[in-house]
């Protein structure tokens, strides 16, 4: 087996720091995206049912009162 040499090593452990660093960044960058979304989505304006049954009809195309009778219907 071939014995690495100081420098050979000591560039591998540089190496194997900045991966670390990286990698911690990386995570740090996740975690705030994730605190960022929780409070945007407590900034949103909380939709009722009725709301929301209308936003997603609009979204698919479907008349409003197709919709409204199909989630009445269904929540009964």
């Amino acid at each position: 087996m071939v014995e690495a040499t100081a420098e050979e090593r000591a560039g591998a452990e540089s190496l194997q720091a900045s991966v670390i660093i990286q990698q911690q960044q990386q995570q740090q960058h996740l975690k705030q995206q994730r605190q960022l979304a929780v409070l945007d989505k407590r900034q949103q304006p909380r939709l009722n049912v009725w709301q929301q049954v209308k936003l997603t009809a609009a979204l698919f195309g479907v008349e409003s009162s197709t919709a409204f009778e199909q989630v009445y219907t269904y929540l009964r």
